[in-house]
C-alpha cells in the first residue's frame, strides 16, 4: 500500500519517535525534508500524523515555525507545559477532534451548526 502524507487520527507510534521528529524541525524547514528525516531516523509515517495534529504547512511546502515549535525547541517535549500546549494545538487544529470535543449528540453542542 502506498504511503500518504495525511496521517491518521488514530494511528499511534512510539511517543519518543514522534518527539524526536518534532524536535528535528528547524525554522524554514521544508516538509519534504522532515519526511526524509523521519524515513531515516524514526518512522516514515510520523510526519503525516504530526502534520494533522501540530504542524501548519505553507503553500510552498515549508513548515511554519510557530510558537508551539519554538516552545518545543526551547523546553523540549518532555516538559508538562509543552505537552499541554501540544494537546491544545492538536484539538484546535484537527477539526475532527475539535468537533468531537465541542459538540453534543443531536447537534446541540457549543459550536454553531
Amino acid at each position: 500500500m502506498a504511503r500518504s502524507d495525511f496521517g491518521s487520527i488514530s494511528k499511534e507510534f512510539p511517543f519518543d519517535d514522534a518527539c524526536k521528529t518534532l524536535e528535528a524541525i528547524t525554522p524554514g524547514m521544508a516538509y519534504a525534508d522532515l519526511r526524509e528525516f523521519a524515513r531515516r531516523h524514526t518512522h516514515p509515517d510520523i510526519p503525516g500524523l504530526l502534520k494533522n495534529r501540530f504542524l501548519f504547512i505553507t503553500r510552498d511546502g515549508h513548515i511554519l515555525y510557530d510558537h508551539l515549535l519554538s516552545l518545543i525547541h526551547t523546553e523540549g517535549t518532555g516538559n508538562v507545559r509543552v505537552r499541554k500546549a501540544m494537546y491544545f494545538v492538536w484539538a484546535f487544529r484537527d477539526e475532527r477532534l475539535r468537533r468531537f470535543v465541542a459538540e453534543l449528540p443531536g447537534g446541540y453542542g457549543i459550536l454553531p451548526n
